[in-house]
């Protein structure tokens, strides 16, 4: 009976040892899938603490803004974001922190790595009480095109309301 023991363990223990090698290739496998999705999306993904400190940044980042995550993670988030959207962004963020899940959109000036600042569109939800995130949880995109149409078409528009008041003066 003490041989049988020992065979059914020796055998359990191989059994064991070729189940955790095959969960731990198949857990690579997935990270990996997990980390292409994530450094060819259009979206950057950041985590931000409750003190403001980026946690994590999605590695696409470098391609949108020229940082790489390791030069932005650790570091406050509002040291990147434009002087004139300060009080705008941390309003938005303040408002989320008062309810768990909160979630809301806006947009900010992020200064990229070379200096230059780019329009961005933010959504972040509140998951501070997420064990797993325990941080407010956001997606961002370059917005910087659809601003500068934006102010644009709003020329246009001036001038030729503009344009038509000194054709019809009566219009004033």
């Amino acid at each position: 009976i003490g041989v049988f023991v020992i065979l059914l363990f020796a055998g359990f223990t191989v059994l064991l040892k070729r189940t955790v090698r095959v969960r731990t290739k198949e857990l690579r496998e997935s990270e990996a899938v997990r980390s292409k999705m994530i450094a060819n999306i259009g979206d950057v993904i950041v985590i931000i603490d409750r003190n403001g400190i980026n946690r994590y940044k999605s590695p696409n980042i470098e391609k949108w803004f020229g940082w790489k995550p390791e030069d932005v993670v650790g570091f406050n988030t509002w040291e990147n974001v434009h002087s004139d959207d300060l009080d705008k962004g941390q309003t938005f963020i303040g408002a989320l922190a008062l309810t768990p899940n909160a979630s809301g959109t806006t947009e900010v000036r992020y200064r990229c790595k070379d200096g230059n600042y780019k329009w961005i569109e933010i959504t972040i939800v509140n998951l501070m009480h997420d064990t797993s995130i325990n941080g407010f949880l956001g997606n961002y995109h370059d917005i910087t095109e659809r601003k500068q149409s934006e102010s644009a078409l709003k020329l246009v528009a001036e001038s030729s309301l503009l344009s038509a008041r000194d054709i019809f003066p009566f219009l004033v």
